[in-house]
């Protein structure tokens, strides 16, 4: 018996219905017989064939309860299942089919013996929906009936059906919908098909257009060109062809077409007919003769305008350009044109106009007012100022740039010059010792530095005071009038006067305050140029009390001179009256206390002499220590008075006469003793101290022994302060026992013939502190008698000095080759890290680095070391300054250092900081 095979799963429907159809008769036949079904099953290798391996999906389920008891191998593919997964079970049960599905087939099964063509979707086991073309027919074996049903896949079918439905639908919206006119034309060019737009473009209805001649609506004047076009595509062989004419509207105008036509050929290649593209171009011509008109007058305006205006592609190429920037460049318009940016860009500013271009392409952002420099054709320098901003094509995107460029030389060297004279001016206000000050509404608004020195303020500071904040109360009231006259143009004058000013510390300074009147944005304001006057004062006044001094001590030494002579007679007769009187008698006595008296008068006049001649003291060098502590114990013998004497250890040695010296030692601290009659505290405080730079003491520079002699009485009323050194000037009771006022007179002339200096300081209720200034003898050894140095402990180190100044970077390395080490030196941060990190690539390290703090108009200990350990993590290094409240030096291993010094040091101290370190 012959089997039916499914081969071609790719059959149509009509083939599968057959297929189908041949396969019920074969299985018809089969029931025909039982003994020859039997004879097909215990067949393996048939039913495989017939069945089992049948490219359709087939399956066998028993009629009365519908449970399969065999399928296809196509069966298992097509709906994902394993056969032990669908033996035994039902369509429904496995999901393959709904309920609802299930009734329709049984249904058309009893109504008509078979299934013949149901279409029913199938659910795979993984979920998926597949639509399956079923027929089934019923077959009866061993008295069971069973039911073979054979599927197929329509799923592709039918989506390509609904496919071609769904694109036959869209073509026809396009078609009735499309702005554009579409027509079909046949050979001679009479219309066949028009899409309704014809309607709206040329006011006819397809009805009105299909038969007629397409040439019959062209207009007289085109339609020998078109018809030339259309022969001339023909001969060519060209299918496609496009043109722009005029069709005459059914009101009688004309509409501007742009045509597009392509041929129609049928299978033998031969031309059928044609598809005609027909499109309003109205709107475009009118753009276009509106863009044409835009055009000409923005080319005008660019040619009229003084800006230079140009347009750039991608590599920088100038494609469209005005005259001003040929003028400007000075290259004709023919050199222009295609000229890169790059050939008349100054390479100063080359990678900006670069980084520019790039941003303004990434970022679509303009560019405004960019000063770049370029180059002109004759070579010279043309500073411009650029605009920039993006160039973008219909559809937006970015086909070049364009620009306006200004030139602004003249301007450019007008600011130049006035930043060079501001920086002129800013140089002499930063630098001039004269305190510049700018005041408006009464405020502060600008100080140079030496305003800020003289005020003790900070410029923020200053800014936020009034004018007179720091006048002096006896001279605000002056100081705020002349300053609201000034402002309001009342004075415009040039003032000069002296006042007082209060300092931050509440110090009290003296300036020469000149001002003047100026205009700051449309208001009038105050310049104010102060300069210190408290040392011209004092000095003043010293000087003053000098001439007082000298005009006094030269009456004086004459007084003296006379009464010595007086004296010297009064002794006489007392001596002689003395001889001729008896000792017990009352005369005697009387005598004695006239002698006593004399004696008195004489000491007077000696010390009239000594003020009077300033007799040149006779000095020798004295450890004054010891001489201080000696005067000291002596004056306060038998005084009983609360005492502190602090006497610094190695005081300076100095030369001076140690009997007037005793003398000063001795009045001062009588008078001390008398401001403390109550009782109170006496201290004597004898140190080293340096005078160096500017000072407020009228003697040079040097060492000096200071001797301070302080008591808590009283204290010298503010007036009195400066008549303290005058001759006969006390506030004592006169006589020989409480003072005739020449003591601080006195002692003011010994110690200036000393070298030295006498002051005081008192304020009522706090008591007064007199400070004697002699100089100190510090004697150098020789370099013949200096020990030899010794070095720093171990091999020779090699030390890295950084020092802004020469005199410093000279003294050190001087001084370091005394210890035994090798020293190379650098003026700036920089310098010394291009050092450290070439001695380290020829390993020869630096054993050390001593780094100034500040470096003026370079990098500083503080940066240089940070960078240095960058380099080298192990790096020793010793930061010094001038400025001792500085953090670096405050904290110094805060920021890597292993020490810090503050100038001026000496050699131990270098010496040992080293030592500790290395």
């Amino acid at each position: 018996m012959e089997y039916w095979e499914m081969k071609d799963e790719s059959k149509t429907k009509k083939q599968l219905i057959n297929e189908i159809e041949e396969l019920r008769g074969q299985l018809a036949r089969v029931q025909s017989s039982d003994a020859e079904f039997q004879q097909m099953k215990e067949s393996n290798e048939k039913f495989v064939k017939a069945f089992l391996q049948n490219s359709i999906p087939m399956d066998i389920t028993l009629l009365r309860n519908g449970r399969y008891v065999d399928v296809s191998e196509a069966f298992l593919r097509f709906l994902g299942l394993k056969r032990s997964e669908v033996i035994g079970n039902t369509a429904t049960e496995l999901k393959l089919i709904t309920a609802e599905q299930k009734a329709i087939f049984i249904n058309e099964l009893n109504s008509k013996g078979r299934v013949e063509n149901l279409e029913l979707q199938v659910k795979t086991k993984g979920g998926e929906l597949r639509d399956g073309l079923f027929n089934a027919v019923m077959m009866t074996l061993n008295n069971e009936k069973y039911l073979l049903t054979v599927m197929a896949d329509i799923t592709e079918r039918n989506q390509a059906q609904a496919a071609l439905v769904k694109s036959e639908e869209k073509l026809r919206l396009i078609t009735e919908n499309i702005v554009d006119c579409i027509a079909f034309v046949d050979t001679a060019g009479t219309y066949q098909y028009v899409t309704p737009s014809y309607k709206e473009t040329l006011g006819y209805s397809p009805g009105e257009m299909v038969g007629y001649s397409g040439f019959s609506y062209t207009h007289p004047d085109d339609l020998e060109r078109v018809l030339g076009l259309c022969m001339e595509a023909v001969e060519q062989g060209r299918r496609e062809l496009s043109y722009e004419t005029r069709l005459r509207h059914k009101n009688g105008h004309y509409v501007p077409i742009e045509m597009r036509a392509r041929s129609i050929k049928d299978q033998q290649g031969k031309i059928i007919g044609g598809v005609l593209a027909a499109r309003d171009i109205t709107s475009r011509r009118q753009a276009e003769e509106a863009l044409r008109k835009s055009e000409e007058k923005y080319r005008n305006i660019l040619e009229r305008i003084e800006d230079g205006y140009y347009e750039i592609d991608h590599t920088g190429t100038l494609t469209f350009f005005n005259d001003s920037l040929c003028r400007m460049l000075g290259y004709s318009q023919d050199e222009a044109l295609g000229l890169n940016y790059r050939q008349f860009m100054h390479k100063e500013n080359s990678r900006e106009v670069f980084e520019t271009f790039n941003r303004v392409y990434k970022t679509g952002k303009a560019a405004k007012a960019l000063p770049w420099k370029l180059i002109t054709k004759e070579g010279t320098e043309l500073f411009i100022e650029n605009s920039i901003s993006l160039k973008l094509d219909k559809e937006g995107r970015p086909t070049g740039f364009q620009g306006i460029a200004r030139d602004i030389t003249e301007r450019k060297m007008m600011e130049d010059k006035l930043k060079e004279n501001e920086e002129k001016f800013r140089i002499l206000m930063e630098s001039s010792p004269t305190a510049f000050l700018l005041y408006q509404n009464n405020t502060w608004i600008y100080a140079n530095p030496a305003a800020m020195e003289i005020t003790g303020y900070t410029g923020q500071e200053l800014r936020d005071m009034s004018f007179a904040h720091f006048a002096h109360p006896d001279d605000k009231d002056i100081l705020q009038d002349r300053a609201q006259k000034r402002q309001k143009g009342e004075i415009k004058t040039n003032l000069r006067y002296e006042v007082r000013i209060i300092r931050k510390d509440g110090t009290i300074k003296w300036i020469d305050l000149s001002s003047a009147t100026i205009f700051l944005k449309g208001s009038p304001a105050g310049i104010v140029s102060v300069v210190d006057i408290t040392e011209g004062k004092r000095m003043a006044a010293e000087l003053l009390k000098a001439r007082k001094l000298e005009s006094v001590a030269t009456l004086a030494g004459g007084l003296a001179h006379d009464f010595n002579n007086l004296l010297a007679g009064i002794h006489g007769y007392i001596e002689m009256a003395k001889m001729d009187i008896s000792a017990d008698s009352r005369a005697h006595e009387y005598l004695l206390a006239a002698e006593k008296s004399a004696k008195q008068a004489a000491g007077l006049t000696r010390r009239l002499i000594t003020f009077a001649r300033g007799e040149e003291p006779l000095r020798k060098q004295c450890d004054m220590g010891e001489f201080i502590k000696d005067a000291v114990q002596k004056a306060l013998m038998e005084i009983p008075v609360e005492k502190k004497v602090i006497i610094t250890e190695n005081l300076w040695p100095a030369e001076v006469d140690e009997a007037q010296m005793r003398q000063v030692i001795t009045n001062i601290i009588a008078n001390a003793v008398e401001a403390i009659p109550d009782g109170g505290l006496l201290t004597v405080r004898a140190q080293n101290i340096k005078v160096s730079g500017p000072n407020q003491l009228p003697v040079s520079e040097g060492s000096y022994v200071r001797l301070a002699v302080s008591d808590t009485g009283e204290g010298i009323a503010a007036e009195d302060l400066p008549l303290i050194f005058d001759p006969y000037f006390s506030k004592k009771q006169r006589g020989t026992q409480k003072g005739m006022g020449l003591g601080l007179s006195v002692c003011h002339s010994i110690v200036s013939k000393h070298g030295g200096y006498i002051t005081v300081e008192s304020a009522p209720g706090q008591g007064s502190s007199f400070y004697i200034y002699l100089p100190a003898i510090i004697r150098e050894k020789s370099v013949e008698s200096m020990p030899r140095q010794e070095g720093i402990p171990g091999v020779q180190k090699r030390i890295l000095v950084m020092d802004d100044e020469e005199v410093i970077r000279e003294m050190m390395q001087e001084l370091l080759k005394t210890m035994g080490c090798q020293v190379t030196t650098a003026q700036d941060g920089l310098s010394a890290i291009d050092l450290y990190v070439k001695a380290r690539a020829a390993d020869q390290s630096y054993d050390m680095v001593i780094l100034d703090l500040t470096v003026k108009g370079g990098m500083g200990g503080v940066q240089a070391m940070k960078r240095l350990r960058e380099v080298d993590p192990e790096v020793k290094a010793i930061i010094f300054s001038g400025y001792t409240d500085d953090p670096a030096i405050e904290n110094y291993s805060q920021y890597g250092f292993r020490g810090a010094l503050t100038k001026p040091f000496n050699r131990e101290g270098l010496k040992a900081i080293l030592e500790n370190n290395l």
